[in-house]
């Protein structure tokens, strides 16, 4: 289950919105706007000056620290001035040169880890494995030892996951030279060498070529999986609103699936007035593969039904489950 959180403020052009917790993958943004006034302290403009103009102050000054702050409002004062006594002059306002803000898109400051996106998950009825997230490597094998299994029991497999904010971690190679930030732990002494090597060192991958240090692991069941699909629910500009995407061929990097087989991959948009229908989680379930009217059809169903739940409750940007099995 790869998921990731991002989360507010979300800062417009000429507007800043607060909203709650967003559930997201960095490459998805929201196409959101409002017209609330901004949080931000803007010029003192005349009822005269053109909109643009405004706009542009307001974008340009509103993302600028307090000692910057006067210094610009001084400069834009100046500016607007000489434009109105332009004006008076009967001079064209546009002979002044002005330089353009750039635009302000939206702006996510909070990422959150798969062991707490697997915990929101749980609070929506979305069944996820039992795991439990270590900072040192002792405390990852009292986890696997005492907490996954039981002692004079018989031992049950583990795996093991970096939890760094990146896609493909599996394929990836720490700094130090361990390769994948996931591994399966089958005996005693093992989640304590493995999170050895993976704890605070840099685990580079294809969407993290810099590398990003794990702080944590997190400790899970092994799950004996008869299949493996792929199931997300993003913010989409095309559509304008919330988009389901699912594919029979899960458990590896789907932008490498959708290369090399875009047919497997199937899509709903979703009415966001409306929320997500009966119709298009039984399309989605039947792409995915599963027999229609089985037990699993209609778990699947029940499963789309809740991540869209948790996507909207939330304000996500993009729920993946990655394998669904």
């Amino acid at each position: 289950q790869n998921s990731l959180l991002a989360s507010t403020p979300i800062k417009h052009q000429t507007s800043s919105i607060n909203t709650p917790l967003s559930f997201v993958q960095a490459s998805a943004s929201p196409l959101l706007s409002t017209n609330a006034p901004s949080t931000h302290p803007k010029a003192s403009i005349d009822t005269h000056t053109p909109h643009f103009l405004v706009t542009e102050l307001s974008s340009n000054l509103s993302a600028l620290p307090n000692s910057e702050y006067n210094q610009k409002r001084e400069s834009s004062n100046k500016t607007m001035l000489s434009s109105k006594i332009a004006s008076a002059f009967g001079r064209s306002s546009s002979m002044l040169q002005r330089t353009a803000a750039p635009a302000v898109g939206a702006v996510r400051n909070l990422n959150i880890h798969e062991y707490l996106s697997m915990e929101l998950m749980n609070a929506h009825q979305i069944a996820t494995p039992a795991g439990h997230v270590a900072s040192t490597p002792d405390e990852a094998e009292h986890i696997f030892q005492n907490v996954l299994n039981k002692p004079g029991e018989p031992l049950k497999d583990a795996v093991i996951k970096a939890q760094v904010l990146s896609g493909g971690r599996g394929l990836g190679t720490f700094k130090n030279g361990f390769k994948g930030g996931v591994h399966m732990v089958t005996k005693p002494g093992q989640a304590k060498e493995y999170a050895a090597s993976m704890l605070g060192e840099e685990l580079v991958t294809k969407q993290a070529p810099n590398g990003i240090v794990c702080n944590k692991v997190f400790l899970m069941e092994r799950m004996y999986m008869r299949r493996e699909m792929y199931l997300s629910i993003l913010m989409d500009r095309a559509s304008q609103g919330p988009l389901m995407v699912g594919s029979p061929v899960g458990g590896t990097s789907i932008e490498d699936v959708a290369h090399s087989n875009p047919e497997v991959i199937f899509t709903e948009p979703i009415d966001i007035t409306k929320g997500i229908q009966q119709d298009q989680c039984e399309r989605m379930a039947t792409n995915l593969g599963l027999e229609a009217g089985s037990v699993s059809h209609e778990r699947a169903i029940t499963l789309m039904k809740n991540l869209y739940g948790m996507f909207v409750g939330s304000d996500c940007t993009q729920v993946e489950v990655n394998p669904l099995a």
